[in-house]
């Protein structure tokens, strides 16, 4: 049995055509990069453990930072796993008053009470959270748990989809029970694994940037998922936890519009079940079990760009027809022979 390739150090490249995908498909997308997608930035595609296609434009190389938006999100998702996995959690139906006993204030709402992790990665609280232009005032402008233990209930946690800044409480959760700062332990417990060493994770509250990082190493964690969580000869995250991250959880709303897990979209196109992470300005991880597909997208941040999907679905369209056509040639071949014979 050959053994599992981890791109640690780095990411083999070879010819779309030694991984069974049609030259003409990859110079079809890369056509629509070119000319219909000026605002991207980088974009790979990784077939099993390979890149098959990498582009990057307006000056970018592979060892540029982007700012992968709310991309962090699923990273986040992943720290989570990982504490679950080297029992600094229990479980995700662990009520966060047990974590923060001490910071929950007599002001605070008395629901707060009923709100598990499992709501924050769903992002399902209920907490009332102010607009992003919001503007704190300086005696209640915390940089910590006390910020959202400053807010109000409005939805029964586990009912209400909604996408607000639930999973910055993760943060607080990570360092509280762990004793360390959040990057410290993420970098430890999972970037040390992944070979991941230029990065910058910000973990304010109230700075836009959040977590910049290569391209290629964006796309580690799309293989570190389709791997089920091991990473050479490291069980990084449990399975399980993997299986029901990328699990319908609950429905989820804007900007998507799609199934929610653990801070992972779920969708499905031309038939191929997908999971996926993104970010504003069109930021897009995305990860297609059946293919064993990842692709990584980074982009100009000026607006949403939410039509860079439409180079995976494109993508995928090509690869259905290309495999019916084949198909299609193989039952051809066998009538003939059955007709020889």
């Amino acid at each position: 049995m050959k053994k599992a390739y981890y791109p640690t150090k780095y990411w083999k490249k070879t010819s779309p055509e030694s991984k069974n995908v049609n030259q003409e498909i990859i110079d079809s997308i890369n056509k629509m990069v070119i000319k219909d997608f000026s605002h991207i930035k980088s974009f790979i595609i990784i077939k099993e453990d390979t890149i098959i296609y990498e582009k990057y434009l307006k000056d970018y190389s592979e060892n540029s930072l982007h700012e992968t938006a709310c991309i962090f999100k699923s990273f986040l998702s992943a720290v989570i796993g990982i504490a679950l996995q080297n029992c600094l959690i229990e479980s995700v139906d662990k009520k966060i008053i047990d974590i923060f006993k001490e910071e929950m204030s007599e002001n605070s709402d008395e629901n707060f009470t009923k709100i598990k992790l499992k709501h924050l990665l769903t992002k399902t609280s209920g907490i009332e959270w102010p607009s992003p232009n919001y503007e704190f005032p300086e005696n209640k402008r915390y940089n910590d748990i006390r910020l959202p233990f400053s807010l109000k209930i409005k939805n029964e946690p586990g009912e209400v989809f909604e996408y607000n800044p639930d999973p910055h409480i993760l943060y607080y959760i990570i360092e509280k029970l762990s004793g360390i700062d959040f990057v410290s332990y993420a970098d430890k417990n999972l970037f040390s694994y992944l070979g991941i060493e230029n990065y910058v994770w910000n973990t304010d509250f109230f700075k836009r940037e959040c977590l910049l990082m290569k391209t290629r190493d964006i796309a580690k964690l799309g293989y570190l998922y389709l791997k089920n969580g091991l990473w050479g000869e490291k069980q990084i995250i449990c399975p399980e936890y993997i299986k029901e991250s990328i699990t319908k959880q609950v429905d989820g709303g804007e900007p998507e519009n799609t199934s929610y897990g653990y801070l992972w979209w779920i969708t499905e196109y031309n038939n191929y079940k997908c999971y996926y992470a993104c970010g504003y300005g069109g930021q897009y991880l995305f990860i297609v079990p059946e293919l064993e597909l990842i692709f990584v997208i980074t982009s100009e941040l000026d607006e949403p760009h939410p039509e860079n999907k439409l180079l995976v679905k494109e993508f995928l369209r090509m690869i259905k027809s290309s495999n019916k056509t084949i198909k299609g040639d193989k039952d051809t071949k066998m009538m003939f022979n059955l007709k020889a014979e």
